[in-house]
């Protein structure tokens, strides 16, 4: 039994930083087209969005038709430098923008 649970603990132990740094990762949630690079919707509601460069070694091209479309909390979207284009109505209805 007590071998058990000093598996258990290192275990956890080995493993929580991984679950840490996915967390802490995940904190700005996109749904993304590979395809076409583009972002399609923005799930988080975070005020600051920092908007990544590339998604899973995909680049981001361009946002997409309402991917801010009524994020009323939106204040302050950081874009990257390679960013290709933005579509008409990607950021709408978002009245803390600054």
């Amino acid at each position: 039994m007590k071998k058990l649970f000093l598996w258990l603990l290192a275990f956890c132990m080995l493993f929580y930083p991984l679950a840490v740094c996915q967390a802490e990762d995940s904190s700005q949630q996109f749904e993304f087209d590979p395809a076409s690079g583009t972002l399609t919707d923005y799930l988080g509601e975070e005020t600051s969005v920092q908007v990544p460069d590339q998604i899973e070694g995909v680049p981001v091209k361009r946002l997409g038709k309402g991917v801010f479309e009524e994020k009323s909390y939106l204040q302050e979207p950081t874009l990257p430098e390679g960013l290709l284009s933005i579509m008409e109505g990607a950021i709408v209805d978002c009245p803390e923008l600054q």
